[in-house]
């Protein structure tokens, strides 16, 4: 896990950086702070955050997931963070 700069721009699995560097991921982690932000960068966050940025479900539409902004804690947490990794085991099937 690394810290990167600012994101310009997502195009497929390569992502441009502020800097003007481009790098290739599998995953990307944002993370946004204990105040939850992801509503004024996210473009369509209706499936997963409501205004306020309360999380309503841990996966959005479009391969979004989302996980660490539970009210219900750690455990709260582990639990999605289990479940996301389970559906994208699902969806990949033997890929892993």
């Amino acid at each position: 896990m690394k810290v990167l700069p600012g994101i310009l721009e997502i195009k497929e699995h390569t992502v441009v950086f502020d800097n003007g560097d481009e790098h290739q991921f599998d995953a990307i982690i944002f993370a946004t702070r204990y105040k939850n932000i992801a509503t004024k960068w996210l473009k369509d966050y209706s499936s997963i955050f409501l205004e306020d940025g309360t999380l309503i479900n841990w996966k959005g539409e479009n391969g979004l997931y989302c996980t660490g902004f539970s009210k219900g804690g750690i455990a709260a947490i582990s639990m999605d963070a289990k479940a996301i990794a389970d559906d994208i085991k699902t969806i990949r099937g033997d890929k892993i």
